[in-house]
């Protein structure tokens, strides 16, 4: 039996899905929407795999200045006794505003680097300094209990409401928002399904049946027995001769190998039943955005292929690539982030005169934009009808029709 769950989804607020975050208090919590191309004064990204915890702080000068007895501006002229106080100061505010338990166990941070970057046109011109730090472990922990507790900016009368911040681990990336009220959050590791890789999605071949000569030599005796016996001339006297030849013929035919046969009314191929046919879809319509993690358009298109009929390549990348597109961030092309198939309905032809089958699917794409200082997330939503077909053994999309596409935070989008 194949496994079920491809997709992955989001844990926020109390509520079980496959990424997993829970807010201990106040209104953190998820924040899917794509606003207007404002930088935040303040964001947060973490970043997860085997080896350590990445943490991101991107700051504007302004609130720099205010946290740390600095000048941002002269980072980067700093000689290396002056840089590392640097450091130091923003490892002690790391540690008492933002501590880390991982699996239940504090975690000292550990300041890598700290850059100014000034005036750059993807933060509209403003200046921001940059801190990367790390938090080392030796694999990925079951739950990690983060936490921002840091508001000031240079205006005392006017604190941050809360603050910005991501979660990468693998295949995911969650936005939400610490505040006040809210300044603590537990990640917990979801159990993400590994992704089948297009070569396996098999379509199941029937086998021929194997028949023994001597079997066929039997089977024919029989034959010519019954077509006797019904014209009526059956006689034992002149039919024993038959039998005898037949079993004369059925000892050496008994040392020749077995033929292989199939029976006329018997396909050459097994269908799969709905469950199995949800499974191959999904996968293949989840490597379909795998394919655009590569750079090159003719990596994206070999990879593509392995999912897509050659008829069809064009039209899926086409349409793969428009809907990655943000218009709003000067046409930039954003990196997919999760796929999640809300619903998807499968019809399987019978009889079956080839390996088919039809699916009716909505189905959410998430993808962020990536500028120094700040990501913007954007989630667009598609329905479609998908045709599955076997081809050289094994599964691809053979047709799509987009029937209908938006923004999930668009009041006009898809219902």
């Amino acid at each position: 039996m194949m496994p079920r769950r491809i997709s992955q989804g989001l844990l926020l607020g109390g509520a079980v899905t496959a990424m997993g975050f829970t807010v201990e208090s106040g209104s953190g919590g998820a924040a899917e929407s794509a606003g207007a191309h404002v930088p935040p004064p303040v964001s947060l990204h973490y970043e997860l795999d085997a080896e350590a915890l990445r943490l991101t702080v991107n700051v504007q000068e302004p609130v720099y200045e205010t946290w740390f007895p600095s000048v941002a501006s002269i980072i980067p002229e700093l000689n290396e006794e002056a840089y590392a106080r640097e450091l130091e100061q923003a490892r002690t505010l790391i540690a008492d505003r933002a501590p880390i338990r991982i699996d239940g166990v504090a975690v000292l941070p550990r300041v890598v680097g700290i850059e100014f970057l000034e005036q750059l046109v993807e933060n509209d011109y403003l200046n921001y300094v940059v801190i990367e730090v790390a938090y080392g472990m030796k694999s990925v922990p079951k739950s990690i209990q983060l936490q921002w507790d840091e508001f000031r900016t240079e205006d005392p009368s006017w604190p941050l409401t809360e603050v910005d911040a991501t979660f990468e681990y693998e295949v995911d990336l969650q936005i939400f928002q610490f505040t006040p009220e809210g300044p603590r959050l537990e990640w917990q590791k979801p159990d993400i399904p590994p992704v089948p890789k297009p070569s396996d999605l098999q379509v199941k071949a029937v086998p021929e049946q194997q028949v023994a000569w001597a079997s066929l030599s039997a089977i024919l005796l029989g034959v010519v027995l019954s077509v006797v016996a019904l014209r009526g001339a059956w006689n034992p006297r002149r039919s024993w001769p038959l039998a005898v030849a037949a079993f004369v013929a059925a000892v050496p035919l008994s040392m020749v190998p077995p033929v292989l046969w199939r029976p006329p009314w018997q396909a050459a191929f097994e269908m799969p039943d709905e469950s199995d046919a949800r499974y191959v879809f999904e996968a293949l319509h989840l490597n379909v955005y795998r394919a655009f993690d590569y750079e090159t358009e003719s990596d994206v298109y070999d990879a593509l292929a392995q999912s897509v009929e050659a008829g069809l390549l064009d039209q899926v990348y086409d349409e793969v690539y428009r809907g990655l597109i943000i218009k709003e961030e000067g046409d930039l092309l954003s990196r997919v982030r999760g796929v999640e198939m809300i619903e998807s309905q499968v019809t399987i032809p019978d009889p079956a005169d080839e390996p088919r089958f039809d699916v009716a699917c909505r189905w959410r794409v998430k993808g962020s934009v990536e500028h120094w200082g700040h990501r913007h997330l954007r989630t667009n939503e598609y329905r479609a009808r998908y045709t599955v077909r076997g081809e050289d053994s094994r599964w691809r999309l053979a047709s799509v029709q987009v029937t209908d596409l938006g923004r999930v935070d668009d009041p006009e989008g898809p219902q």
